[in-house]
């Protein structure tokens, strides 16, 4: 099971980069199974659930990157759960 987190730029930028993305990425625990991308201006933000990345870890872990001056103002806009074999054909 994958959890997304979408993030979206206050105020909003559909023209913004994913730079901000990626080192919002290197903020989370580096074990941690994750992938990236955008649509519509937003950032989403995949992780795998396991033992260590629970729904309440992401959340905080992904609260305390965007809080970081260095990657912008961003805020979460909501988040899904993607079963595997979905997330899979997603990336087909």
């Amino acid at each position: 099971m994958f959890m997304e987190v979408t993030l979206r730029r206050v105020p909003p930028d559909p023209n913004n980069s994913p730079v901000d993305g990626i080192r919002i990425l290197a903020m989370l625990p580096r074990h941690w199974r994750t992938g990236l991308r955008r649509e519509s201006g937003d950032v989403i933000i995949e992780v795998r659930l396991d033992a260590s990345a629970t729904a309440r870890a992401i959340r905080r872990e992904i609260s305390r990157a965007i809080a970081d001056p260095s990657v912008g103002d961003w805020e979460p806009a909501g988040s899904r759960f993607v079963p595997d074999a979905a997330w899979e054909r997603g990336r087909r």
